[in-house]
């Protein structure tokens, strides 16, 4: 038992760090090379490919890829003795949302070698990469909430947690369609999913999941039986 109890905390603070660092990479990434790309006439211009734009590169398109996948497949494989489909369903959509972030990230990467010789396509490949940034993201979110689902039926983290992830996760995914039609809402309706995102990391983090649910239901009810 108390192996078990350790190897959840290990997992569920694995979880965590991974999601502070899946934020980190992507938001300071995604910072630099816009500050690149726009320089300051906030227009979009050609940026030479120097270790500033690698580094940031690699940390929107590969660390946060890599880091995403982490996550996805350390949750799956905590909640699907749970929920089976849910948590096929939650590993799908990460998996979409991910690839789709991937995809844009290379979209903003390529703006850098085709700003000034090639205004028209530059702006072709910002667009892209926005517009696929808020499909992923809409994937996302869709899946948060099979997640907290399945957090809310099992109780790995106290329900308050999946109650402010059904909130965070519906209001976030309003946000993000919205941005397709230029709202303006997108960063703003984000804040609610995204500190829960931070908390329940911290949360698992320094508490763990509940460790009275190591064996999963389907075991309990065959234990009661025999």
């Amino acid at each position: 038992m108390t192996q078990a109890l350790h190897q959840d905390r290990s997992i569920a603070r694995l979880y965590g760090i991974f999601f502070i660092c899946t934020f980190l990479a992507y938001g300071i990434g995604y910072g630099v090379l816009e500050a690149m790309l726009h320089g300051e006439n906030g227009t979009l211009q050609a940026v030479e490919p120097d270790l500033t734009f690698t580094v940031a590169v690699l940390a929107m398109v590969v660390a946060h890829s890599l880091l995403n996948l982490g996550i996805l497949v350390i949750m799956y494989r905590v909640i699907e003795q749970f929920a089976p489909l849910l948590s096929m369903g939650f590993l799908g959509l990460g998996i979409m949302s991910t690839v789709s972030l991937l995809v844009g990230g290379v979209a903003l990467m390529l703006i850098g070698t085709a700003g000034a010789d090639a205004p028209t396509l530059a702006q072709i490949l910002y667009d892209a990469n926005f517009y696929l940034y808020q499909t992923g993201m809409t994937l996302w979110g869709v899946g948060g909430l099979l997640m907290c689902t399945v957090l809310w039926r099992t109780q790995l983290v106290p329900r308050f947690f999946a109650i402010w992830g059904f909130v965070g996760y519906t209001v976030f995914i309003v946000g993000t369609i919205s941005e397709f039609f230029q709202t303006g809402w997108g960063v703003m309706l984000a804040l609610p999913g995204g500190f829960f995102e931070i908390g329940l990391s911290l949360w698992l983090i320094f508490k763990g999941f509940n460790a009275t649910l190591n064996v999963p239901k389907a075991n309990h009810a065959a234990s009661s039986m025999a």
